[in-house]
């Protein structure tokens, strides 16, 4: 964990958030390897570009793939794109054959993950290819905008064989789908039943993050849950446990519902099988 400066509370990347200490996996580094590049990395959260110039003027080896991903994650479009020009390296492969490791990790999904839309247009014109775990990423921290942009595009695997994103039972945009009603994201949830045919998962199955990203509070699970019966849709699978799961969190406390009265939540259930 590192401290962090009272200044910093005011940036969207830590917006409403009441930490004044952050782990420094968050900040793409990794301790006891890397402190040196943690002043740099503090410096791309603020998005100073004099003082990132006179740091990497010192020190060229600062700008790495991990500050590239800081850099996109904060929403800082200007900085990543004068990274990108003092070391066109930074930029990964856009191809994994391990699509499960590497994914996660891409300036893609980080700029997905985080709702950086601009930032992932960016990327997209200039040849990073859109991978359905950018979807499921941003439907589940409620980036609407994001989902919206890529439902727009081709979307791959991430594999090397480029294979296209079809709508079938078993695609991962049923994890999209998912994620998005159990953080209580209507807008999303509505717009991907908007696109196309799909299914919920059997199990209602969270993605994990080895970072923090910035996510939209979702605070309209009711309202997401009616969007699925009003499209009809087979919600079998949404048993008492399933019912649980959305509307508390992964301690058991109440989810808070501020669109919802009790009367609404009751009936809106009671639909369900």
């Amino acid at each position: 964990m590192t401290h962090l400066p009272a200044r910093f509370a005011s940036l969207p990347f830590f917006a409403g958030s009441p930490l004044t200490e952050i782990d420094v996996h968050d900040l793409f580094l990794t301790f006891p390897h890397q402190e040196d590049r943690l002043p740099f990395h503090l410096v791309l959260l603020e998005g100073d570009l004099r003082l990132i110039a006179q740091l990497v003027a010192f020190d060229p080896q600062l700008v790495t793939p991990e500050s590239f991903r800081l850099a996109i994650a904060a929403g800082h479009l200007v900085v990543a794109q004068t990274l990108l020009h003092m070391n066109p390296s930074v930029v990964e492969v856009t191809s994994f054959a391990d699509l499960d490791a590497a994914n996660e990790d891409t300036a893609v999904c980080v700029a997905a993950a985080n709702g950086r839309l601009k930032i992932l247009q960016w990327l997209h014109a200039s040849g990073h290819e859109l991978v359905w775990h950018a979807l499921v990423i941003a439907a589940t921290n409620g980036h609407e905008d994001v989902v919206t942009y890529l439902l727009g595009h081709e979307l791959s695997s991430g594999s090397p064989d480029h294979a296209p994103v079809h709508w079938t039972p078993s695609h991962p945009i049923q994890s999209a789908l998912a994620c998005a009603l159990c953080n209580g994201h209507a807008g999303v949830v509505l717009r991907l039943l908007q696109y196309g045919p799909c299914t919920l998962q059997e199990h209602l199955d969270m993605p994990f993050f080895k970072w923090s990203v910035a996510s939209v509070v979702g605070r309209h699970h009711v309202q997401a849950l009616q969007h699925l019966l009003d499209a009809s849709m087979d919600v079998s699978s949404l048993d008492a446990t399933a019912v649980h799961e959305i509307f508390s969190c992964v301690d058991f406390e109440p989810t808070i519902v501020l669109d919802a009265t009790d009367a609404e939540i009751e009936a809106v259930v009671r639909a369900l099988p």
